[in-house]
């Protein structure tokens, strides 16, 4: 059997651009010459042990290679047709998310082989040291910098007029969202392992607003799915209720059991409140009960009223992206390089117009963005774009449908940003954004 120093945990959702090292070896008293690592049908790699006979493995190198597999290219393009809910969810699951099944097989000494497999799953992202909660597969993600010091808390910033959408990671593929503010929901059919809720393309008329409306302001949103998960209450001792037709599980709740099967609604009196489903199977000597648990995301969305500015995206460090409008007050620099010339010293003064032949010029634009007076929760989300390695600059018509057309790769040419001032309370950000070369026309 193959033993870890730290137990491997497939439960855990991993971060893919972060260290991920095991460290192994057969328990079997033959030492172990060799180990062969597969991941899937993509990776296979021979490690050799240390002395004292421990493999060392990091997946980062090879799960990082694995889930880019659009070099972080932002190809969403949606449709979207009012009323119709499933029109404004899309697949983001080949770029967020990837599972493989790892086989470890140790050769030892003698020949023989130790092997052990398992199911690991990652995220497309990173994590530091001051901001790194443990993830499991079964979570509920909004793929967006956590507001701090609040893991399921959320502050994001959407403007009208400009394409907006908001990055979920489940393996349901149900979820419902709340809006606490007017206290209206709508529910949401996803793919699972990563989807897109989009709130619009541009257009105003045609808006997730047509079946989930917003206040103007701040709105509460809450992101909910149901999970199914062991019983607490049942977990400590099954074996009694066996074979009964009814199992008490509080002074108000009841389920009803028969010695196969049964599903029935249960309702809790808690101060958590929740409509929940119980599944039972009961046969002679065994028996299974789970419950339906709800989880909750937290979301502050500001609405913003149409503004003029430097609309941007960015992907976040859990592989989502963000967007921000920084101020209209924005300067532009061009700056230009000549190419080159040719020798044209070919010609009598009076048939020639110079020595030489200009091959033509380079220039390239450089937007000055500001953002001006930002909260710490405005500042936690913008801070991203110093790490992102993927910028885009919004390049279409505000109010009008938007594809991923209108958007440009661009370039943080800023190296380093103050992030607080103890003397200040609200932040400022400077931004140097270098967009890509012109053309021109040249020899």
């Amino acid at each position: 059997m193959i033993v870890f120093t730290k137990d491997i945990n497939a439960q855990k959702l991993r971060m893919a651009y972060n260290n991920d090292v095991i460290r192994f070896k057969s328990n079997i008293v033959t030492p172990g010459i060799y180990c062969d690592v597969a991941i899937g049908t993509d990776v296979a790699v021979r490690l050799y042990p240390d002395p004292q006979g421990m493999f060392f493995f990091n997946f980062k190198p090879y799960a990082s290679a694995l889930i880019n597999t659009k070099n972080f290219e932002d190809t969403l393009a949606p449709t979207l047709t009012a009323g119709s809910s499933r029109s404004f969810v899309y697949s983001a699951a080949s770029s967020v998310f990837m599972q493989r099944k790892v086989t470890l097989t140790i050769t030892l000494g003698d020949l023989a082989t130790d092997t052990g497999t398992y199911t690991l799953s990652w995220l497309a992202g990173v994590q530091q040291w001051d901001n790194a909660p443990g993830y499991t597969v079964n979570d509920l993600l909004v793929l967006s910098p956590p507001s701090k010091n609040a893991a399921d808390s959320y502050f994001l910033k959407y403007w009208q007029g400009y394409p907006f959408d908001i990055s979920v990671f489940t393996t349901e593929t149900t979820v419902k969202l709340y809006n606490q503010t007017n206290l209206l929901s709508q529910q949401f059919t996803l793919t699972g392992n990563g989807d897109r809720i989009v709130f619009s393309d541009g257009r105003t008329d045609e808006t997730l607003e047509d079946i989930l409306p917003l206040a103007e302001g701040f709105n509460t949103l809450r992101l909910v799915h149901k999970k199914s998960k062991f019983n607490p209450v049942l977990d400590i001792g099954i074996t009694p209720w066996v074979g009964r037709s009814t199992v008490t599980l509080g002074t108000s709740s009841t389920l009803t059991t028969t010695t196969t099967a049964a599903t029935t609604a249960l309702t809790t009196t808690s101060s958590t409140a929740l409509a929940t489903n119980v599944g039972a199977t009961a046969s002679l000597d065994t028996s299974v009960f789970s419950l339906l648990v709800e989880v909750s995301k937290y979301i502050t969305l500001h609405k913003v009223p149409y503004q003029c500015g430097v609309y941007l995206k960015w992907l976040n460090t859990l592989g989502g992206y963000s967007y921000w409008l920084f101020e209209d007050t924005y300067s532009i620099d061009r700056s230009t390089k000549q190419l080159g010339e040719i020798d044209h010293n070919n010609a009598n003064l009076e048939d020639s117009y110079g020595r030489t032949i200009q091959i033509g010029k380079e220039s390239q634009d450089t937007l000055k963005i500001v953002a001006e007076m930002l909260t710490p929760q405005e500042r936690t989300m913008v801070e991203g774009i110093l790490d992102s390695p993927k910028i885009y600059l919004f390049t279409g018509k505000p109010f009008s449908k938007n594809t991923n057309r209108d958007w440009l790769e661009v370039v943080l040419k800023t190296t380093s940003a103050r992030l607080k001032n103890p003397r200040q309370p609200l932040t400022t950000f400077n931004f140097d954004i270098e967009l890509p070369t012109r053309f021109a026309q040249t020899l």
